[in-house]
Parts: structure tokens; C-alpha cells; sequence
């Protein structure tokens, strides 16, 4: 979730697939609509069978192989990242619906609300601490070699010395404008100068991406350890509060 959620939309700029906030949110419908459409097919194969293990497997299986994708992403790879941003949704779409229902069917009765309170507390604070840890792998990143790549880049193209700190701050920036008031800069030192940078971000999001597939190799292993819930899916509904007492219902008792 913190890396799709925050990650994909910085990656989405600093690459150059997109140069605006309205372009970088129509693109991610191809994530969020993707996500909503395969929620149906993988609740009702869930519910007709009476499977949770083997939907679970299948979608962490393809997020794994998106997540992999993600982690060898570069910056000529523009249409494709559509593509991974499809996977990488039908890959949430199963944890995302069926693990909920696992843990309250794995749950004891009296601590249904409990774990499912829990469950959901777990996932925003895991999702909160996966963002802060992406971005402090990307920054460290890009802190230790973007300049020096970026100016090596620029440098190598033409452009003077002295004109290298205008250039990193027109970067920053991320306006054409700006680009184009650097001193001494002409067309091939900018377009040197930008292809750096979108390798040095891509090395960056590589990395993070990378730092995830152990935690999905984990979840696949404790998902092909899930035993079957077959006979807990029936019509019977549980619910995490029950009445202590019968209800009262004749006068005369009322009275005593």
C-alpha cells in the first residue's frame, strides 16, 4: 500500500511519464479501477468455493511478479509502467479483501471485534511506517548520488562549472522555464542533464521496490500455511456481542 499509494505517483513524475498532478491521477486509475474490478471475481470464487488459500496465493503471487517489475523500473519504460500498475493492483486486490475475512474466521468467538479492530489498525500503521521507510531509502539515495551524477552528466555535455548549482536548483524546480535560464545551458546539456536525473530517481525507486519482495516472499509462505476454511463458511452469522440474559416477556414476571 505505501509503495503504490506514494511511491508510483513520485516515480511517476520524476521519470518524466507525466509532468502533472492531474496527468499523475488520471494515470493511477489504471491502479485504483483495476483494484475495485477485481475485487468481484476474486470474493465470488472465494465465496462459491470456499476458498480463501488459493485466491490469496494467486494475488500475492502477481504482486510479488509486479513488485519485481516495479524494482527493475527505468525511465524508457513509460507505457509499460501501466502495465505494472495493473498487476501490482489485482496483486493488492486478494490481501485486500480475503484477509480480513481469514482473520475474523481464524479469530475466537468472544475476540471477533477485537482482531478485526486490530487488523485494521495493524494495516494503517504498517502502511504509515512503510512510507516513512520507502522514503528514507529513496532520500538517502538520491542524497548520496544525485548531485554528483547529475553534475558529471552536465559537465560532461558542456555546461560550465559555475552554471552546475542553477542547474540542480532549476531541477528541483521541475520547470521548463527554469531549465531553460540556466547559464550556459543549450538543448543537449538539459536533455544530458534530465536523462541523469531520471536514472539517479529510478535507481532510487529500484531500491525501495527492492526492499519489499522479502515481505512478500514472507506473506506468500504464511498464506500456503493457511488451513482450509471451508466448514467455518456457512450461513451462520457470528456476532461479537451477545445478549447475557432472556428477555422478559410475560406481565406477571415483569411484576416479580
Amino acid at each position: 500500500m505505501s509503495a503504490v499509494n506514494t511511491v508510483v505517483p513520485q516515480l511517476t513524475l520524476n521519470l518524466g511519464f507525466e509532468d502533472n498532478s492531474w496527468s499523475i491521477s488520471v494515470r493511477q486509475l489504471s491502479n485504483s479501477v483495476t483494484a475495485l474490478v477485481a475485487c468481484i471475481p476474486i470474493t465470488w470464487y472465494a465465496t462459491r468455493y470456499k476458498d480463501m488459500r488459493t485466491p490469496l496465493l494467486v494475488t500475492f503471487g502477481i504482486f510479488l511478479a509486479s513488485t519485481i517489475c516495479y524494482a527493475l523500473i527505468s525511465p524508457n519504460l513509460n507505457s509499460a509502467q501501466i502495465g505494472y500498475n495493473v498487476l501490482v493492483s489485482v496483486g493488492q486486490a486478494g490481501p485486500l479483501t480475503l484477509l480480513v475475512a481469514v482473520i475474523q474466521l481464524a479469530a475466537p468467538h468472544e475476540h471477533l471485534s477485537t482482531a478485526t479492530g486490530l487488523a485494521f489498525s495493524a494495516r494503517a500503521i504498517g502502511g504509515a511506517f512503510g512510507s516513512a521507510v520507502l522514503t528514507a531509502i529513496i532520500e538517502g539515495k538520491l542524497k548520496s548520488s544525485y548531485a554528483v551524477e547529475v553534475e558529471a552528466a552536465a559537465v560532461s555535455a558542456g555546461l560550465p562549472q559555475s552554471s552546475v548549482s542553477d542547474l540542480l536548483a532549476a531541477l528541483q524546480k521541475g520547470s521548463s522555464e527554469a531549465l531553460g535560464d540556466v547559464p550556459g545551458g543549450d538543448e543537449d546539456i538539459i536533455a544530458s542533464a534530465v536523462n541523469a536525473s531520471q536514472w539517479v530517481y529510478a535507481r532510487a525507486y529500484r531500491l525501495a521496490w527492492s526492499s519489499i519482495i522479502p515481505f512478500v516472499v514472507v506473506a506468500i509462505v504464511c498464506v500456503a500455511f493457511l488451513r482450509g476454511v471451508k466448514e467455518l463458511m456457512t450461513e451462520n452469522v457470528e456476532a461479537s456481542v451477545e445478549p447475557e440474559a432472556k428477555v422478559v416477556t410475560d406481565a406477571s414476571q415483569r411484576a416479580v
